[in-house]
């Protein structure tokens, strides 16, 4: 594997991580705007 296919393999992994927080914390928040 090239230094360049790596690299863009990091950014998905990490592009992927933040998709996933992102949907977490939309979960949260919408569970806390339910609750009040």
């Amino acid at each position: 594997m090239s230094d360049k296919n790596a690299r863009e393999g990091e950014i998905e992994k990490e592009e992927e991580q933040r998709e996933k927080e992102r949907e977490r914390l939309t979960e949260e928040e919408e569970r806390r705007l339910r609750g009040t």
